[in-house]
């Protein structure tokens, strides 16, 4: 109840400044904005649980309207991010040489090349059975993604040849 929005600027503020380290020698790095902005939604769920399900905090009308007091974490609005995260591709280089490291192995060698080309997880590729390849059409059906899609991988040039080289060698 004798929570407001100082208090609650003044708790996010503390969030932000105080350096997080793992072995409280003052050696790490400050709070991101997006994860101080997490702990403001989970304040607000809280705030909002206190008033619809709880009944903890007063809420009155006045003149028609809903009055209660005002969501501290709402009323602070959220704390600008940088965005996503910044993950370069490989560069060729790279690529030529974990194809190289690969070569080994032929069913490894064909799994990184399939993932690099369709940016497929690995889980899918690993998962992947014989009837899932229809070489007529020159389509890999992978099924079902993580949001729920179907997902095709098409194969054409180097990748088709490497997977009916393994299809070959295994005896498919």
């Amino acid at each position: 109840e004798e929570m407001d929005t100082k208090k609650c600027r003044e708790a996010r503020d503390a969030l932000s400044n105080t350096i997080i380290t793992r072995n409280a020698n003052g050696k790490g790095r400050l709070r991101s904005n997006s994860r101080v902005n997490s702990y403001m939604s989970v304040l607000s769920a809280v705030f909002t649980s206190c008033v619809k399900h709880f009944g903890w905090l007063e809420v009155t009308f006045d003149t028609g309207q809903m009055k209660a007091p005002p969501n501290p974490s709402n009323v602070l609005g959220k704390l600008p991010e940088t965005g996503k995260r910044n993950r370069p591709a490989l560069t060729p280089e790279e690529i030529k040489r974990l194809l190289d490291a690969c070569s080994e192995n032929q069913k490894l060698h064909v799994a990184v090349y399939l993932a690099l080309c369709s940016g497929v997880r690995r889980e899918k590729i690993w998962a992947l059975k014989r009837h899932q390849v229809d070489w007529n059409k020159g389509e890999i059906d992978i099924g079902k993604d993580k949001n729920g899609e179907n997902h095709t991988i098409f194969m054409v040039g180097e990748a088709k040849n490497l997977l009916m080289g393994l299809a070959k060698a295994e005896g498919w």
